[in-house]
């Protein structure tokens, strides 16, 4: 992840302009600003707009707390390797706006249990550090509590847009929320993660009174969780914006080719997110889930339960009109990179696009794509709702749930399992993905900058996302084709062997006495039994790798269970 834009006290940075004020588009051959003014500056930083440099070096107010929340609010470890200070974080997201505030002057140089300490253009500052209230999902947002050394008391938060932009003083200025949620917008069009950064001052009497009540709360024995939550739920209010952050989180190679070939192999693909609409969408195109071609986007985004219903009852109708006049399921109806379809499916309606429709440019049309929000989501999956939302999924050749909480993701999950005659598969690089990759029925870690939580509760652990390709597409479909054919073996050894001894039986007397030498009988396990069998596991193959990713269509049969029912 790299820091690439922000908003400041009302002020945008991070694009460049020329002298009319038209934004240009950055290119290679566009220079990056120079921070070798700066002895802690990382070479491998780069950011293009002058002007946000340029009020750092003149001291503006605004500019310069918004680097130094940034530098203190975290818990980022710093570390030395090489003479070179390196930072531990443990989300890339806090890594990239602590490094961003070190190449702008903010240095974040050691911590302790009791203090902070960063370099400010030079001079270094350290920070009592009095409290810190974590983050966790339901918060969606941290906070650190600071005494500086003239003895003023702050509390630093940053998080999710939705949480801090509600928690703000009265007298804050609306047209300075305004124009931030504009700018957040805008962010979120352009694919950029945000995040909204507030403080507020505390007086010395609050905090005492404040702190003696967190210390009860968190040696609490019931409920401490809750208690500790309300109690930080007091304290984060009548906070004042600085400004918020738009970090770039950059596709890994080979995604749009995987999501495409996955596609292509009849199973379904839904993306369960975290973040906003607006960003969600974005990454939506480019990573080539939703498409211009699609006949239509449906976005569910009541508040209300009542709004909620309407808008999935009037989406179910235009689709049910849709499907009837083309006489015809308009897209395909496996779920959730699901491994098989429900009964009854025409296999050729389901892959690929429906061609009836021609787009805008003489494309066909790829059926319709289903946008919902995470409060939409939580009226979707209650029980009134959930068989309604989930026969829209279906009918959807993509679906986006954004602003989604790691409960959820397991909901629409456990909502596959339990009402669709699928294989779920659920694919995370994070903690937040834990609870839905437990969920499915397998479930598979990336390994990478989000830590290895996902990779620790998973059935399969990949390194990038694109493997996800060939372990399905290769190792997969031969696991099953190999599979079935040494189910058929099985069945054939077993009464081959045991219907001659069955026959026999009539004509010893059901004396037990056995047809076969000992001698022949471990023979017959060894040679015609356990040979041919790992000799088939390990190196049969009907076509050979290459192939399996160039037609996808291949793991089709598999789905429908071709190779191996009760008709073989």
């Amino acid at each position: 992840m790299t820091f690439n834009k922000c908003s400041i006290n009302g002020h945008s940075y991070g694009d460049v302009t020329d002298h009319l004020g038209n934004v240009l588009e950055i290119d290679e051959r566009m220079k990056p600003l120079d921070f070798s003014f700066n002895p802690w500056y990382e070479p491998k930083f780069t950011f293009y707009d002058e002007n946000l440099l340029k009020d750092v070096k003149r001291g503006n107010k605004e500019v310069s707390e918004f680097w130094r929340l940034l530098a203190l609010c975290h818990t980022v470890m710093p570390d030395r390797k090489n003479g070179q200070l390196v930072y531990q974080a443990q989300s890339p997201d806090e890594e990239a706006l602590t490094s961003a505030a070190r190449n702008f002057g903010f240095v974040f140089k050691s911590r302790t249990p009791r203090s902070i300490t960063i370099e400010v253009n030079g001079e270094e500052e350290t920070y009592e550090l009095l409290c810190i209230l974590d983050f966790n999902n339901v918060r969606k947002r941290m906070s650190v509590i600071l005494k500086d050394s003239e003895g003023h008391i702050k509390l630093y938060c940053k998080g999710a847009d939705t949480m801090i932009l509600a928690r703000l003083s009265t007298d804050s200025s609306e047209r300075l929320h305004a124009i931030t949620n504009a700018h957040l917008d805008k962010f979120a069009t352009e694919g950029l993660r945000t995040l909204c950064v507030a403080v507020k001052p505390i007086t010395d009497k609050y905090w005492e009174k404040w702190q003696k009540r967190q210390q009860d709360a968190s040696v609490a024995l019931e409920n401490r969780q809750d208690l500790l939550d309300a109690i930080y739920e007091e304290i984060e209010t009548d906070m004042t914006l600085i400004g918020a952050t738009a970090i770039e989180d950059k596709l890994q190679d080979g995604v749009p080719e995987t999501i495409a070939n996955l596609a292509a192999a009849n199973i379904k693909i839904w993306v369960l997110t975290g973040d906003k609409q607006e960003t969600a969408i974005n990454i939506g195109y480019s990573c080539r889930l939703l498409t211009e071609n699609m006949r239509e986007v449906f976005v569910v985004d009541g508040e209300q339960k009542a709004e909620v219903e309407v808008q999935l009852k009037d989406i179910k109708r235009r689709l049910d009109r849709a499907n009837g006049s083309n006489g015809r399921p308009g897209a395909p109806q496996v779920m959730i990179a699901s491994i098989q379809t429900d009964n009854g499916v025409n296999g050729t309606s389901v892959v690929g696009a429906n061609n009836d429709e021609l787009g805008d440019d003489g494309e066909p049309t790829e059926g319709y794509a289903l946008v919902i929000n995470g409060p939409s989501l939580h009226h979707a999956l209650s029980p009134a709702l959930e068989r309604t939302f989930l026969d829209i999924g279906c009918a959807c050749q993509a679906v986006v749930c954004c602003r989604v909480t790691p409960l959820q993701k397991a909901m629409v999950v456990d909502l596959v399992k339990r009402n669709k005659k699928a294989v779920t598969l659920s694919v995370g690089d994070g903690a937040n993905d834990v609870s839905m990759i437990k969920t499915a029925h397998i479930g598979v870690g990336i390994s990478g900058q989000e830590g290895m939580q996902a990779v620790l509760a998973s059935d399969y652990s990949i390194g990038q996302f694109r493997y996800l390709e060939r372990l399905l597409l290769v190792h997969g479909r031969w696991s099953y084709f190999r599979m079935s054919k040494f189910l058929r073996y099985f069945f054939y050894k077993n009464f081959a062997f045991t219907l001659a001894l069955f026959w026999y039986a009539f004509f010893c007397g059901y004396s037990a006495q056995t047809a076969y030498d000992p001698v022949f009988i471990a023979c017959y396990n060894l040679f015609f039994t356990s040979l041919p069998v790992l000799m088939l596991g390990m190196f049969d193959q009907d076509v050979d790798d290459a192939y399996s990713m160039r037609f996808p269509k291949l793991y089709i049969p598999g789905q429908y269970n071709l190779f191996f029912n009760m008709r073989i």
